[in-house]
């Protein structure tokens, strides 16, 4: 299901930004939903046809951004260069996850397989939630999030800007994590994250400044 503006939208054909990983993840949800991909832009491919930058003059201006989480600063700061080049970013929420009617998604997002997204969750732009990851209620997930397969984010949890959750991390109730913040996987979080560390065990502890 592709979203814009946080309503469901049916968009005949759309463009992808990034050909890796999370696009062959995503891109067999796209062909059974029947969404046609006209281009795929990838900056790590020299041929013209999938530099975005020649391309910038497309009538057809929707985008889906599947970059991963190898530098949250240029994956998000590439993002905006996008939308400034004219391009409107869309969402996609998997119909094979749960997505609550009172929750909110921003443009720019992925929703994967498997996922639970509670009452009154907020997603920013550019976030990706991978397979099986649970989000409850009341929590807020600003923008350039990278959430890992099997995190569960307790209610009232607020993640700040560019920060990346680990698999099978766990963040207890009204815990915030402090932005471009790493949860290693398996981490239980029961304190707030300052921003800027990595935090890693069962209680989760500091184990280093990423600055």
């Amino acid at each position: 299901m592709l979203y814009k503006d946080n309503k469901r939208h049916k968009f005949s054909n759309i463009n992808v930004f990034g050909s890796g990983e999370l696009y062959n993840q995503i891109k067999p949800l796209l062909i059974q939903q029947h969404i046609c991909i006209q281009n795929v832009f990838d900056d790590t491919i020299k041929d013209k046809k999938y530099d975005i930058n020649i391309n910038r003059h497309l009538n057809n201006k929707e985008i889906l951004y599947c970059v991963g989480y190898k530098n949250m600063i240029n994956r998000y700061k590439r993002y905006k260069e996008i939308k400034n080049m004219g391009f409107s970013p869309i969402s996609f929420i998997s119909n094979k996850s749960i997505f609550s009617s009172e929750s909110y998604v921003k443009n720019g997002s992925i929703i994967n397989q498997g996922v639970i997204i509670d009452n009154f969750v907020s997603i920013g732009e550019c976030v990706f939630v991978n397979i099986g990851s649970i989000i409850s209620h009341h929590s807020v997930i600003q923008d350039n999030v990278f959430i890992a397969p099997g995190a569960n984010i307790a209610g009232y949890v607020t993640v700040d800007e560019g920060s990346f959750i680990g698999i099978n991390a766990t963040i207890i109730d009204h815990i915030n994590i402090g932005k471009y913040s790493l949860i290693a996987g398996g981490a239980v979080v029961i304190d707030d994250v300052p921003p800027y560390t990595m935090v890693a065990g069962n209680p989760a502890k500091v184990i280093k400044m990423l600055i």
